[in-house]
Protein backbone atom coordinates (compact mmCIF):
# COMPACT_ATOMS: atom_id res chain seq x y z
CA UNK A 1 0.00 0.00 0.00
CA UNK A 2 0.91 3.71 -0.47
CA UNK A 3 2.55 5.28 2.22
CA UNK A 4 0.84 8.81 0.98
CA UNK A 5 -2.53 6.73 1.91
CA UNK A 6 -1.62 5.59 4.96
CA UNK A 7 -0.59 9.24 6.53
CA UNK A 8 -3.79 10.43 4.56
CA UNK A 9 -6.14 7.82 6.48
CA UNK A 10 -4.02 7.60 9.66
CA UNK A 11 -4.92 11.62 10.02
CA UNK A 12 -8.44 11.50 8.67
CA UNK A 13 -9.50 9.05 11.12
CA UNK A 14 -7.80 11.00 14.32
CA UNK A 15 -9.54 14.36 13.29
CA UNK A 16 -12.96 12.14 13.17
CA UNK A 17 -12.43 11.16 16.47
CA UNK A 18 -11.47 14.58 18.44
CA UNK A 19 -14.07 17.13 20.07
CA UNK A 20 -13.98 20.27 17.62
CA UNK A 21 -12.46 23.30 18.99
CA UNK A 22 -14.89 26.47 19.97
CA UNK A 23 -12.51 28.67 17.17
CA UNK A 24 -13.32 25.55 14.51
CA UNK A 25 -17.73 25.90 15.73
CA UNK A 26 -17.05 29.87 15.35
CA UNK A 27 -15.70 29.24 12.04
CA UNK A 28 -18.38 26.91 10.96
CA UNK A 29 -21.25 29.39 11.90
CA UNK A 30 -19.35 31.94 9.87
CA UNK A 31 -19.61 30.03 6.65
CA UNK A 32 -22.67 29.53 7.51
CA UNK A 33 -23.97 32.80 7.57
CA UNK A 34 -21.80 33.29 4.55
CA UNK A 35 -23.62 30.64 2.85
CA UNK A 36 -27.29 31.34 3.91
CA UNK A 37 -27.56 35.28 3.97
CA UNK A 38 -28.24 35.21 8.06
CA UNK A 39 -25.95 34.23 11.14
CA UNK A 40 -26.68 31.13 12.38
CA UNK A 41 -26.84 30.59 16.79
CA UNK A 42 -24.90 28.56 18.56
CA UNK A 43 -28.19 26.60 19.27
CA UNK A 44 -28.93 26.19 15.75
CA UNK A 45 -25.17 24.82 15.07
CA UNK A 46 -26.41 22.21 17.91
CA UNK A 47 -29.69 20.71 18.57
CA UNK A 48 -30.59 20.20 21.87
CA UNK A 49 -30.73 16.40 22.94
CA UNK A 50 -33.96 15.88 25.16
CA UNK A 51 -32.89 13.54 26.92
CA UNK A 52 -29.74 14.87 28.33
CA UNK A 53 -30.77 18.88 28.03
CA UNK A 54 -26.81 19.08 26.15
CA UNK A 55 -26.31 20.32 22.98
CA UNK A 56 -24.82 18.06 20.52
CA UNK A 57 -22.27 18.49 18.00
CA UNK A 58 -22.26 17.69 14.51
CA UNK A 59 -19.56 15.15 13.76
CA UNK A 60 -18.04 15.08 10.47
CA UNK A 61 -18.68 11.67 8.58
CA UNK A 62 -16.50 8.83 8.61
CA UNK A 63 -13.94 8.46 5.53
CA UNK A 64 -15.23 5.94 3.07
CA UNK A 65 -12.97 3.16 1.43
CA UNK A 66 -14.29 3.01 -1.98
CA UNK A 67 -13.26 -0.38 -4.24
CA UNK A 68 -12.23 0.60 -7.96
CA UNK A 69 -10.65 -2.33 -10.05
CA UNK A 70 -9.18 -4.36 -7.13
CA UNK A 71 -7.65 -1.69 -5.41
CA UNK A 72 -9.45 0.20 -2.18
CA UNK A 73 -8.97 4.30 -2.82
CA UNK A 74 -9.59 6.10 0.34
CA UNK A 75 -11.80 9.52 -0.55
CA UNK A 76 -12.39 12.49 2.08
CA UNK A 77 -16.31 12.39 1.96
CA UNK A 78 -17.60 14.96 -0.18
CA UNK A 79 -21.19 14.51 -1.86
CA UNK A 80 -23.77 16.13 -3.80
CA UNK A 81 -27.68 16.12 -3.26
CA UNK A 82 -30.28 15.71 -5.76
CA UNK A 83 -31.61 19.32 -6.66
CA UNK A 84 -28.34 21.03 -5.79
CA UNK A 85 -24.88 21.78 -6.90
CA UNK A 86 -21.74 20.78 -5.57
CA UNK A 87 -21.30 21.89 -2.10
CA UNK A 88 -17.93 19.90 -1.56
CA UNK A 89 -15.85 20.96 -4.90
CA UNK A 90 -17.04 18.24 -7.01
CA UNK A 91 -15.74 19.42 -10.29
CA UNK A 92 -18.50 17.61 -12.35
CA UNK A 93 -21.01 20.09 -10.58
CA UNK A 94 -23.75 17.41 -11.89
CA UNK A 95 -27.15 17.12 -10.07
CA UNK A 96 -27.18 13.44 -10.56
CA UNK A 97 -29.28 13.03 -7.10
CA UNK A 98 -27.18 10.56 -5.50
CA UNK A 99 -23.84 10.28 -3.09
CA UNK A 100 -20.73 10.30 -5.15
CA UNK A 101 -17.50 10.35 -3.68
CA UNK A 102 -13.79 12.21 -5.02
CA UNK A 103 -11.02 10.35 -5.05
CA UNK A 104 -7.86 11.89 -3.31
CA UNK A 105 -4.24 12.49 -5.16
CA UNK A 106 -3.21 9.39 -3.57
CA UNK A 107 -5.50 7.08 -4.69
CA UNK A 108 -5.08 8.19 -8.55
CA UNK A 109 -1.70 7.65 -8.66
CA UNK A 110 -2.44 3.94 -7.28
CA UNK A 111 -4.66 3.71 -10.02
CA UNK A 112 -2.33 4.70 -12.71
CA UNK A 113 0.10 2.95 -11.52
CA UNK A 114 -2.42 -0.37 -12.25
CA UNK A 115 -3.51 0.77 -14.93
CA UNK A 116 0.38 1.03 -16.11
CA UNK A 117 0.75 -2.50 -14.80
CA UNK A 118 -2.12 -4.03 -16.97
CA UNK A 119 -1.00 -2.39 -19.82
CA UNK A 120 2.80 -3.93 -19.24
CA UNK A 121 1.40 -7.60 -18.51
CA UNK A 122 -0.58 -7.24 -22.08
CA UNK A 123 1.78 -6.29 -23.78
CA UNK A 124 4.42 -9.23 -22.24
CA UNK A 125 1.25 -11.47 -22.96
CA UNK A 126 1.30 -10.58 -26.98
CA UNK A 127 4.96 -10.77 -27.43
CA UNK A 128 5.29 -14.52 -25.68
CA UNK A 129 1.89 -15.80 -27.98
CA UNK A 130 3.95 -14.19 -30.89
CA UNK A 131 6.92 -16.09 -30.24
CA UNK A 132 4.86 -19.63 -29.56
CA UNK A 133 3.81 -18.95 -32.73
CA UNK A 134 7.14 -18.14 -34.34
CA UNK A 135 8.08 -21.39 -32.69
CA UNK A 136 5.22 -23.33 -33.98
CA UNK A 137 5.75 -22.31 -37.84
CA UNK A 138 9.67 -22.56 -37.87
CA UNK A 139 8.90 -25.99 -36.23
CA UNK A 140 6.30 -27.08 -38.74
CA UNK A 141 8.68 -26.05 -41.29
CA UNK A 142 11.24 -27.82 -39.80
CA UNK A 143 9.29 -30.98 -39.75
CA UNK A 144 7.79 -30.92 -42.88
CA UNK A 145 11.49 -30.74 -44.64
CA UNK A 146 12.53 -33.49 -42.92
CA UNK A 147 9.47 -35.60 -43.97
CA UNK A 148 10.70 -35.16 -47.23
CA UNK A 149 13.22 -37.97 -46.86
CA UNK A 150 10.82 -40.56 -46.10
CA UNK A 151 9.58 -42.93 -48.75
CA UNK A 152 5.62 -42.67 -49.55
CA UNK A 153 4.32 -45.58 -51.51
CA UNK A 154 2.06 -43.46 -54.43
CA UNK A 155 -1.07 -45.62 -54.67
CA UNK A 156 -1.63 -45.42 -50.46
CA UNK A 157 -4.83 -43.89 -50.18
CA UNK A 158 -6.98 -44.25 -46.89
CA UNK A 159 -10.04 -44.28 -48.59
CA UNK A 160 -8.92 -47.45 -50.36
CA UNK A 161 -7.46 -49.64 -47.57
CA UNK A 162 -10.78 -49.39 -45.71
CA UNK A 163 -13.01 -52.32 -45.04
CA UNK A 164 -17.04 -52.01 -44.31
CA UNK A 165 -17.53 -51.81 -40.73
CA UNK A 166 -21.05 -50.95 -38.83
CA UNK A 167 -21.02 -47.46 -37.62
CA UNK A 168 -21.37 -48.49 -33.85
CA UNK A 169 -17.94 -50.45 -34.49
CA UNK A 170 -16.19 -47.40 -35.12
CA UNK A 171 -17.69 -45.17 -32.61
CA UNK A 172 -15.92 -47.97 -29.94
CA UNK A 173 -12.57 -46.85 -32.11
CA UNK A 174 -12.97 -43.54 -31.91
CA UNK A 175 -9.77 -42.14 -29.46
CA UNK A 176 -7.72 -45.02 -30.71
CA UNK A 177 -4.91 -44.39 -33.06
CA UNK A 178 -4.30 -47.37 -34.61
CA UNK A 179 -0.62 -47.76 -37.00
CA UNK A 180 0.14 -50.82 -39.11
CA UNK A 181 4.45 -51.62 -38.49
CA UNK A 182 5.76 -53.76 -41.27
CA UNK A 183 9.96 -54.61 -40.84
CA UNK A 184 10.93 -55.82 -44.53
CA UNK A 185 13.50 -58.49 -45.45
CA UNK A 186 15.15 -56.15 -47.52
CA UNK A 187 18.52 -56.96 -49.31
CA UNK A 188 18.59 -53.01 -50.14
CA UNK A 189 16.58 -49.78 -49.73
CA UNK A 190 14.09 -50.84 -51.52
CA UNK A 191 10.84 -50.63 -48.50
CA UNK A 192 7.89 -51.47 -51.15
CA UNK A 193 6.52 -54.66 -52.62
CA UNK A 194 8.40 -57.31 -53.77
CA UNK A 195 10.09 -57.48 -50.43
CA UNK A 196 8.13 -60.07 -47.57
CA UNK A 197 7.25 -58.65 -44.17
CA UNK A 198 8.53 -60.61 -41.81
CA UNK A 199 7.68 -58.05 -39.26
CA UNK A 200 3.51 -57.19 -38.56
CA UNK A 201 2.68 -55.24 -35.95
CA UNK A 202 -0.80 -53.83 -35.47
CA UNK A 203 0.28 -50.79 -33.02
CA UNK A 204 -2.93 -49.02 -31.29
CA UNK A 205 -2.61 -45.97 -29.46
CA UNK A 206 -5.23 -44.93 -26.69
CA UNK A 207 -4.68 -41.00 -26.89
CA UNK A 208 -6.76 -40.38 -23.70
CA UNK A 209 -4.30 -42.51 -21.85
CA UNK A 210 -1.04 -42.84 -23.76
CA UNK A 211 -1.16 -46.43 -23.46
CA UNK A 212 0.55 -48.21 -26.59
CA UNK A 213 -0.62 -52.32 -27.00
CA UNK A 214 1.61 -54.28 -29.58
CA UNK A 215 -0.08 -57.10 -31.34
CA UNK A 216 2.50 -59.00 -33.83
CA UNK A 217 0.37 -61.07 -36.65
CA UNK A 218 2.53 -64.00 -37.23
CA UNK A 219 4.28 -63.35 -40.96
CA UNK A 220 2.60 -67.37 -41.89
CA UNK A 221 -0.67 -66.57 -40.57
CA UNK A 222 -3.00 -68.36 -43.42
CA UNK A 223 -5.86 -65.30 -44.26
CA UNK A 224 -7.05 -63.72 -47.43
CA UNK A 225 -4.14 -61.25 -48.78
CA UNK A 226 -6.64 -59.82 -51.63
CA UNK A 227 -9.63 -58.85 -53.26
CA UNK A 228 -9.48 -62.05 -55.97
CA UNK A 229 -10.31 -64.27 -52.70
CA UNK A 230 -6.52 -65.37 -52.75
CA UNK A 231 -5.62 -67.18 -49.52
CA UNK A 232 -2.14 -67.61 -48.26
CA UNK A 233 0.76 -66.37 -45.56
CA UNK A 234 0.06 -62.85 -44.39
CA UNK A 235 3.68 -61.72 -45.69
CA UNK A 236 2.74 -62.27 -49.12
CA UNK A 237 0.47 -59.35 -49.45
CA UNK A 238 2.78 -57.26 -48.79
CA UNK A 239 5.35 -58.82 -51.18
CA UNK A 240 2.65 -58.65 -53.90
CA UNK A 241 1.03 -55.55 -53.30
CA UNK A 242 2.89 -53.22 -50.84
CA UNK A 243 1.43 -51.41 -47.88
CA UNK A 244 -1.61 -50.62 -49.49
CA UNK A 245 -2.33 -54.32 -50.10
CA UNK A 246 -1.00 -54.98 -46.53
CA UNK A 247 -3.17 -52.96 -44.36
CA UNK A 248 -6.18 -53.53 -46.82
CA UNK A 249 -5.70 -57.20 -45.79
CA UNK A 250 -5.62 -56.38 -42.01
CA UNK A 251 -8.63 -54.59 -42.42
CA UNK A 252 -10.36 -56.93 -43.83
CA UNK A 253 -9.40 -59.98 -42.03
CA UNK A 254 -9.49 -58.65 -38.74
CA UNK A 255 -12.44 -55.96 -39.01
CA UNK A 256 -9.90 -53.20 -38.33
CA UNK A 257 -9.88 -49.39 -39.71
CA UNK A 258 -5.98 -48.96 -39.98
CA UNK A 259 -5.28 -45.98 -42.46
CA UNK A 260 -1.53 -45.16 -41.27
CA UNK A 261 1.77 -47.66 -42.08
CA UNK A 262 5.66 -47.35 -41.67
CA UNK A 263 7.58 -49.51 -43.04
CA UNK A 264 10.96 -50.14 -42.24
CA UNK A 265 14.10 -52.47 -43.21
CA UNK A 266 17.01 -53.54 -40.80
CA UNK A 267 19.17 -51.17 -41.78
CA UNK A 268 16.75 -48.21 -40.17
CA UNK A 269 16.56 -50.43 -37.06
CA UNK A 270 20.35 -50.96 -36.90
CA UNK A 271 21.05 -47.13 -37.27
CA UNK A 272 18.27 -45.50 -34.91
CA UNK A 273 19.47 -48.51 -31.99
CA UNK A 274 23.11 -47.52 -32.97
CA UNK A 275 21.85 -43.58 -32.34
CA UNK A 276 20.40 -44.85 -28.89
CA UNK A 277 23.09 -46.14 -27.53
CA UNK A 278 22.75 -50.03 -27.76
CA UNK A 279 19.70 -51.53 -25.66
CA UNK A 280 20.91 -54.45 -22.87
CA UNK A 281 19.06 -58.00 -22.75
CA UNK A 282 20.04 -61.14 -22.01
CA UNK A 283 20.62 -63.88 -24.17
CA UNK A 284 20.35 -67.77 -23.13
CA UNK A 285 22.68 -70.38 -24.82
CA UNK A 286 20.70 -71.71 -27.72
CA UNK A 287 20.03 -67.91 -28.81
CA UNK A 288 23.33 -67.39 -27.92
CA UNK A 289 24.58 -70.27 -30.48
CA UNK A 290 22.93 -68.81 -33.60
CA UNK A 291 23.24 -65.38 -33.23
CA UNK A 292 26.99 -64.70 -34.40
CA UNK A 293 25.97 -65.75 -38.02
CA UNK A 294 23.07 -63.71 -38.17
CA UNK A 295 25.29 -61.09 -36.76
CA UNK A 296 27.66 -61.64 -39.94
CA UNK A 297 24.71 -61.49 -42.47
CA UNK A 298 23.16 -58.45 -41.05
CA UNK A 299 26.43 -56.73 -41.59
CA UNK A 300 27.18 -58.02 -45.32
CA UNK A 301 23.70 -56.49 -45.83
CA UNK A 302 23.42 -52.88 -44.09
CA UNK A 303 27.07 -52.36 -44.36
CA UNK A 304 27.14 -51.01 -40.64
CA UNK A 305 30.51 -52.86 -38.51
CA UNK A 306 29.50 -54.76 -35.74
CA UNK A 307 30.95 -57.74 -33.69
CA UNK A 308 30.14 -60.99 -32.47
CA UNK A 309 29.39 -61.22 -29.12
CA UNK A 310 31.59 -64.03 -26.73
CA UNK A 311 28.85 -65.16 -23.95
CA UNK A 312 24.90 -65.80 -23.09
CA UNK A 313 23.82 -64.01 -20.46
CA UNK A 314 23.30 -60.53 -19.89
CA UNK A 315 24.49 -58.29 -23.06
CA UNK A 316 24.97 -55.24 -24.41
CA UNK A 317 23.39 -54.91 -28.05
CA UNK A 318 24.67 -52.34 -30.40
CA UNK A 319 22.19 -51.95 -33.23
CA UNK A 320 23.39 -54.95 -35.60
CA UNK A 321 23.14 -57.17 -32.68
CA UNK A 322 19.86 -56.09 -31.70
CA UNK A 323 18.63 -56.49 -35.55
CA UNK A 324 20.29 -60.27 -35.68
CA UNK A 325 18.45 -61.00 -32.12
CA UNK A 326 15.27 -60.28 -33.45
CA UNK A 327 15.90 -62.17 -36.71
CA UNK A 328 16.52 -65.37 -34.65
CA UNK A 329 14.01 -68.67 -34.96
CA UNK A 330 16.38 -71.49 -35.84
CA UNK A 331 16.22 -72.75 -32.05
CA UNK A 332 12.51 -72.23 -31.15
CA UNK A 333 9.81 -71.06 -33.71
CA UNK A 334 8.39 -67.66 -35.39
CA UNK A 335 5.96 -67.23 -32.28
CA UNK A 336 9.25 -66.85 -30.35
CA UNK A 337 10.75 -64.68 -32.36
CA UNK A 338 7.80 -61.93 -32.38
CA UNK A 339 8.25 -62.00 -28.96
CA UNK A 340 12.12 -60.64 -29.19
CA UNK A 341 11.20 -58.41 -32.04
CA UNK A 342 8.40 -56.69 -29.21
CA UNK A 343 11.19 -56.82 -26.65
CA UNK A 344 13.83 -54.77 -29.00
CA UNK A 345 10.49 -52.37 -29.62
CA UNK A 346 10.06 -52.01 -26.28
CA UNK A 347 13.64 -51.14 -25.20
CA UNK A 348 14.47 -48.85 -27.84
CA UNK A 349 11.44 -47.15 -26.97
CA UNK A 350 12.10 -46.12 -23.46
CA UNK A 351 15.82 -45.14 -24.84
CA UNK A 352 13.83 -42.74 -26.83
CA UNK A 353 11.66 -41.45 -24.60
CA UNK A 354 14.87 -40.15 -22.61
CA UNK A 355 16.90 -38.88 -25.43
CA UNK A 356 17.88 -35.51 -26.02
CA UNK A 357 16.58 -33.27 -28.82
CA UNK A 358 20.08 -33.62 -30.41
CA UNK A 359 19.66 -37.26 -30.90
CA UNK A 360 15.91 -36.87 -32.09
CA UNK A 361 17.06 -35.36 -34.87
CA UNK A 362 20.19 -37.63 -35.85
CA UNK A 363 17.96 -40.43 -35.79
CA UNK A 364 15.19 -38.22 -38.20
CA UNK A 365 18.20 -37.64 -40.42
CA UNK A 366 19.43 -40.96 -40.73
CA UNK A 367 16.43 -43.21 -39.90
CA UNK A 368 13.82 -41.11 -42.34
CA UNK A 369 15.62 -42.12 -46.00
CA UNK A 370 15.15 -46.00 -44.68
CA UNK A 371 11.63 -46.17 -43.82
CA UNK A 372 8.22 -45.72 -46.03
CA UNK A 373 5.16 -43.95 -43.87
CA UNK A 374 1.78 -42.58 -45.04
CA UNK A 375 2.48 -40.51 -42.07
CA UNK A 376 2.70 -36.34 -42.11
CA UNK A 377 4.32 -33.49 -40.28
CA UNK A 378 1.05 -32.83 -38.12
CA UNK A 379 1.20 -36.79 -37.44
CA UNK A 380 4.89 -36.55 -36.10
CA UNK A 381 4.42 -33.40 -34.33
CA UNK A 382 1.61 -34.83 -32.88
CA UNK A 383 3.62 -37.96 -31.79
CA UNK A 384 6.66 -35.55 -30.17
CA UNK A 385 4.43 -33.86 -27.97
CA UNK A 386 2.85 -36.96 -26.64
CA UNK A 387 6.00 -38.86 -26.35
CA UNK A 388 6.52 -38.34 -22.52
CA UNK A 389 2.85 -39.32 -22.32
CA UNK A 390 3.26 -42.25 -24.19
CA UNK A 391 3.55 -46.02 -22.29
CA UNK A 392 4.09 -49.73 -23.93
CA UNK A 393 1.07 -51.66 -22.18
CA UNK A 394 -0.19 -55.22 -23.03
CA UNK A 395 1.38 -56.96 -25.60
CA UNK A 396 0.65 -60.75 -27.83
CA UNK A 397 0.84 -62.35 -31.12
CA UNK A 398 -1.96 -63.28 -33.62
CA UNK A 399 -3.92 -65.81 -33.78
CA UNK A 400 -4.39 -66.21 -30.24
CA UNK A 401 -5.55 -69.34 -30.90
CA UNK A 402 -3.81 -71.57 -33.43
CA UNK A 403 -2.62 -74.58 -35.12
CA UNK A 404 -0.54 -75.73 -37.81
CA UNK A 405 -1.35 -77.14 -40.80
CA UNK A 406 0.91 -77.92 -44.41
CA UNK A 407 -1.11 -76.51 -47.31
CA UNK A 408 0.66 -78.13 -49.93
CA UNK A 409 2.61 -75.75 -52.06
CA UNK A 410 1.43 -72.73 -49.43
CA UNK A 411 4.00 -74.74 -47.26
CA UNK A 412 3.47 -74.87 -43.70
CA UNK A 413 0.82 -72.02 -42.14
CA UNK A 414 -0.28 -71.05 -38.89
CA UNK A 415 -3.82 -71.84 -38.75
CA UNK A 416 -6.60 -69.72 -36.68
CA UNK A 417 -8.56 -71.46 -34.23
CA UNK A 418 -11.05 -70.10 -35.25
CA UNK A 419 -10.81 -66.68 -37.15
CA UNK A 420 -14.34 -65.46 -35.74
CA UNK A 421 -12.96 -66.01 -31.98
CA UNK A 422 -9.56 -64.48 -32.67
CA UNK A 423 -11.23 -61.20 -34.10
CA UNK A 424 -13.55 -61.14 -30.91
CA UNK A 425 -10.70 -61.75 -28.42
CA UNK A 426 -8.88 -58.75 -30.59
CA UNK A 427 -10.90 -56.35 -30.24
CA UNK A 428 -11.09 -57.18 -26.47
CA UNK A 429 -7.94 -56.60 -26.36
CA UNK A 430 -7.03 -53.71 -28.58
CA UNK A 431 -10.18 -51.30 -27.81
CA UNK A 432 -11.75 -53.35 -24.45
CA UNK A 433 -14.52 -54.52 -26.44
CA UNK A 434 -15.80 -57.09 -24.38
CA UNK A 435 -18.95 -58.10 -27.02
CA UNK A 436 -17.82 -57.08 -30.23
CA UNK A 437 -20.02 -58.90 -32.80
CA UNK A 438 -17.06 -59.90 -36.16
CA UNK A 439 -18.78 -59.00 -39.66
CA UNK A 440 -20.29 -61.31 -42.11
CA UNK A 441 -17.28 -60.94 -44.45
CA UNK A 442 -14.95 -62.15 -41.35
CA UNK A 443 -17.43 -65.41 -40.98
CA UNK A 444 -17.04 -66.10 -44.61
CA UNK A 445 -12.85 -65.51 -44.12
CA UNK A 446 -13.26 -67.41 -41.13
CA UNK A 447 -15.24 -70.24 -42.82
CA UNK A 448 -12.96 -70.92 -45.65
CA UNK A 449 -10.12 -70.70 -43.63
CA UNK A 450 -11.86 -74.15 -41.54
CA UNK A 451 -12.77 -75.98 -44.98
CA UNK A 452 -8.83 -75.21 -46.36
CA UNK A 453 -7.03 -76.38 -43.19
CA UNK A 454 -9.40 -79.19 -42.05
CA UNK A 455 -9.35 -77.40 -38.94
CA UNK A 456 -13.07 -76.71 -37.49
CA UNK A 457 -12.57 -76.41 -34.01
CA UNK A 458 -12.33 -73.46 -31.20
CA UNK A 459 -8.85 -73.12 -30.36
CA UNK A 460 -7.43 -72.23 -26.60
CA UNK A 461 -5.64 -69.25 -26.60
CA UNK A 462 -1.62 -69.13 -25.85
CA UNK A 463 0.15 -66.11 -23.95
CA UNK A 464 3.40 -65.48 -24.17
CA UNK A 465 5.85 -67.78 -25.36
CA UNK A 466 9.01 -68.53 -23.94
CA UNK A 467 12.17 -67.51 -25.38
CA UNK A 468 14.66 -68.76 -22.78
CA UNK A 469 14.94 -72.52 -24.24
CA UNK A 470 15.26 -73.35 -27.56
CA UNK A 471 17.00 -76.79 -29.15
CA UNK A 472 20.45 -76.76 -30.83
CA UNK A 473 20.47 -78.64 -33.57
CA UNK A 474 22.85 -79.18 -36.53
CA UNK A 475 22.14 -77.67 -39.61
CA UNK A 476 20.25 -79.46 -42.77
CA UNK A 477 22.85 -80.43 -45.15
CA UNK A 478 21.66 -80.34 -48.95
CA UNK A 479 22.53 -82.25 -52.12
CA UNK A 480 24.66 -79.37 -53.26
CA UNK A 481 26.92 -79.42 -49.45
CA UNK A 482 26.94 -83.34 -50.31
CA UNK A 483 29.08 -83.10 -53.49
CA UNK A 484 31.07 -80.10 -51.96
CA UNK A 485 32.03 -82.09 -49.31
CA UNK A 486 32.69 -84.77 -51.58
CA UNK A 487 34.63 -82.64 -53.82
CA UNK A 488 36.97 -81.31 -50.67
CA UNK A 489 37.31 -84.73 -49.37
CA UNK A 490 38.40 -86.00 -52.92
CA UNK A 491 41.03 -83.20 -53.25
CA UNK A 492 42.53 -83.73 -50.05
CA UNK A 493 43.49 -87.50 -51.23
CA UNK A 494 47.16 -89.06 -51.26
CA UNK A 495 48.65 -88.73 -55.46
CA UNK A 496 49.14 -92.49 -56.42
CA UNK A 497 52.66 -91.98 -57.67
CA UNK A 498 55.17 -94.35 -59.44
CA UNK A 499 56.39 -96.71 -56.64
CA UNK A 500 53.92 -95.82 -53.78
CA UNK A 501 51.88 -93.11 -52.40
CA UNK A 502 52.63 -89.40 -52.07
CA UNK A 503 51.24 -88.58 -47.86
CA UNK A 504 52.77 -85.63 -47.75
CA UNK A 505 52.29 -83.92 -50.97
CA UNK A 506 56.38 -83.42 -51.82
CA UNK A 507 56.57 -85.67 -54.90
CA UNK A 508 58.33 -88.41 -53.41
CA UNK A 509 56.43 -91.66 -53.06
CA UNK A 510 55.89 -91.94 -49.00
CA UNK A 511 54.36 -95.81 -49.14
CA UNK A 512 54.88 -98.75 -51.73
CA UNK A 513 51.09 -99.20 -52.76
CA UNK A 514 52.10 -102.72 -53.42
CA UNK A 515 53.51 -103.16 -49.59
CA UNK A 516 50.66 -105.41 -48.40
CA UNK A 517 51.83 -104.89 -44.66
CA UNK A 518 51.09 -101.58 -44.71
CA UNK A 519 47.84 -102.31 -46.10
CA UNK A 520 47.25 -104.59 -43.43
CA UNK A 521 48.36 -102.31 -40.65
CA UNK A 522 45.16 -101.30 -38.27
CA UNK A 523 47.18 -98.54 -37.55
CA UNK A 524 46.92 -96.67 -40.74
CA UNK A 525 44.19 -94.82 -42.14
CA UNK A 526 43.59 -96.54 -45.43
CA UNK A 527 41.69 -99.57 -44.42
CA UNK A 528 41.69 -100.88 -48.33
CA UNK A 529 43.35 -99.47 -51.56
CA UNK A 530 40.30 -98.96 -53.19
CA UNK A 531 38.45 -96.60 -50.28
CA UNK A 532 41.31 -94.43 -50.09
CA UNK A 533 40.08 -91.51 -47.80
CA UNK A 534 42.80 -89.76 -46.00
CA UNK A 535 42.93 -85.63 -44.71
CA UNK A 536 46.15 -84.35 -44.05
CA UNK A 537 45.96 -82.83 -40.80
Amino acid sequence: MNRDYDDEVGRSRARSRRKPSAREVRETNDRSVSGSGRKSSAREQAPENRATGRRQTERRPEPRIQEDDGLKLWNEPSYTSSGSGSRSGDPSGKKNGRRTYQESPAASRVKARSEQSRRKRRIITMIIAECFALLFIFGYAFVARKMSLIQHAEDFKADAVKSDLTIDTLEKMEGYWTIALFGVDSRNSNVEKGTNADVNIICNINEDTGEIRLVSVFRDSYLNIDDSGSYNKINQAYFRGGPTQAVKALNKNLDLDITDYVTFNWKAVAQGINILGGIDLELSKAEFHYINSFITETVKVTGIPSKHLTHAGMNHLDGVQAVAYGRLRLMDTDYARTERQRKVIQLAFEKAKQADIGKLNQIVEVVFPNISSSMTAPDFIRMAQKITKYHLGESGGFPFARGDANLGKKGACVIPQTLESNVKELHKFLFDDENYAPTDSVKKISAKISADSGMYNQGKSIGHVSTEGGVITKPKTTEADNNQKKETKESKEPETLEGGLDLDGDGVPDVDYNDEEFWDDPDNCLPTRTAIRYTLE
